[in-house]
């Protein structure tokens, strides 16, 4: 096995989070549980139950990889015309880092993997 290049891994980091939003993620997560606690206090729940905290972490998994396969699934979609957009040009799919066919499968996987969760 070889060693990365220089800034490799760091390139590659930040091409996955740019490819997943995970800003975007962040805040979706925020307003997740936001709804989540506010809707305990409504309808009288205890938000010290063991099982409301289990459901809260299971809803917020949940809700993040559906929310981070939709985000790449969106630069799968749209690497075309990110790549005519000066705001969007550097993006991994529209800049051809990342190719739709051999890395294109997070988005689905995610999506799946959050499905799946609930069988």
């Amino acid at each position: 096995m070889h060693a990365p290049s220089p800034g490799a891994t760091a390139t590659l980091i930040h091409d996955l989070r740019e490819l997943f939003k995970l800003k975007v993620v962040g805040l979706v997560l925020v307003t997740g549980w936001g709804g989540y606690y506010l809707g305990s206090l409504h309808s009288g729940i205890s938000r010290l139950q063991s099982g409301l905290q289990s459901g809260l972490i299971e809803a917020l998994l949940g809700i993040g990889l559906v929310s981070a396969g939709a985000g790449a699934l969106n630069e799968v979609i749209e690497r075309r015309s990110d790549a005519l957009m000066k705001r969007t040009a550097d993006r991994p799919m529209a800049t051809g880092r990342f190719s739709p066919a051999r890395d294109g499968w997070p988005a689905s996987r995610l999506s799946r993997l959050a499905r799946c969760g609930y069988c």
